[in-house]
């Protein structure tokens, strides 16, 4: 685990460095908006929540790299609040395969069976 913590006008040499604790074959995963900002990566994943219409600013500014959104739902989610969801990424310009999970219930081998969870699976074999 690396842990970056940056000034933004810093982020580019603080990412750089970062890099250097592995190898160019590693598989990263990123949480954060401010590497795709300086670095590209295989996949880049935006992560939404059912009826919460705000977008972080760095995220804003990384929206032509998204290739998958996830929709990060509860109990208290329905199907019309991931539509809502679903047309809001597209307006804000992310128009992109969507997945819906509700972390705190289902169970994630279902994702195998998704086109998104089939490129996952290929990514960490």
């Amino acid at each position: 685990v690396v842990w970056l913590l940056s000034y933004p006008e810093t982020i580019k040499e603080g990412v750089e460095c970062a890099l250097q604790y592995f190898n160019e074959n590693d598989i990263l995963i990123i949480e954060g908006n401010s590497f795709l900002s300086v670095h590209d990566a295989d996949i880049a994943v935006l992560v939404a929540r059912p009826a919460h219409k705000e977008i972080k600013k760095s995220a804003s500014l990384i929206l032509d790299k998204i290739d998958v959104a996830v929709i990060n739902k509860d109990e208290n989610h329905s199907a019309a609040h991931s539509e809502q969801t679903r047309k809001w990424l597209k307006d804000i310009g992310v128009d992109v395969p969507t997945i819906e999970i509700a972390p705190f219930t289902d169970n994630p081998i279902l994702l195998n069976d998704t086109p998104i969870g089939k490129i996952f699976g290929r990514i960490f074999r």
